[in-house]
């Protein structure tokens, strides 16, 4: 249903990107893949999903208080009857959490990120998505170029000091709302990877490092529990 595939095949932009061009394989993510679940219900209830007890965060703190690394959520609305949010949840690798003030660019390009305001952040958070497998129509509509989300699509953060929530609406976009229609009714024919990634832009920021990746596997929407 839901696994972190291999970071590898997630290409970035690297050290001197803005003289040569040049991508490369991503280093190993920033935050590990600890948990996704999929919620239904109205826009309202289904924004900041963190605050939910419902929601993993909410219960990991519950049995595991200040034990609980930093969390990193993203909250992607799927349009359609019902509203479907999926939830990816992402906690920081303890051996980034220790160099947080070092100068290695990725980690320290989070750190801005996170410290950061919303405008900053909705003009880097970039998706690098990819569909390993499923209909020629849904993988050509989708396509496989990294794109600032806030773009096109309204981006919305949360945060408390145990998490950082994006709330991404898909239907916030008519385009983007009829691709992810395709991908809705092919969901359980779909293998969907998707990247997540802070832009970096000069060579101070480069090279990109990803935050976290997830693939949905043949993921059936139909599955959803009611947030209420």
């Amino acid at each position: 249903m839901w696994l972190e595939p291999d970071y590898s095949t997630f290409k970035v932009r690297a050290k001197g990107y803005n003289h040569r061009r040049e991508k490369e394989a991503t280093e190993s993510p920033l935050f590990e893949l600890v948990w996704f679940e999929i919620f239904s219900g109205k826009h309202e209830d289904l924004m900041h999903i963190s605050q939910s007890k419902k929601s993993f965060v909410q219960k990991a703190l519950a049995k595991y208080g200040s034990d609980v690394p930093q969390l990193f959520v993203m909250n992607i609305f799927i349009p359609g009857s019902p509203l479907v949010a999926c939830v990816q949840y992402f906690a920081l690798k303890k051996e980034v959490a220790s160099n947080l003030r070092s100068h290695r660019e990725g980690e320290a390009l989070w750190k801005r990120f996170l410290e950061g305001d919303d405008t900053f952040r909705k003009s880097r958070l970039k998706l690098i998505p990819g569909i390993p497998e499923g209909p020629w129509m849904v993988k050509k509509s989708v396509g496989a170029k990294p794109v600032i989300i806030s773009h096109g699509l309204e981006v919305t953060y949360f945060q408390t000091p145990n998490y950082l929530e994006a709330v991404v609406d898909v239907s916030s976009d008519c385009i983007a709302k009829h691709v992810t229609s395709l991908c809705r009714s092919h969901s359980t024919a779909l293998r969907v990877d998707m990247g997540f990634v802070v832009e970096g832009i000069d060579d101070t920021e480069l090279p990109e490092v990803l935050i976290g990746c997830v693939e949905y596997d043949h993921l059936d929407l139909t599955l959803a529990t009611p947030i209420i």
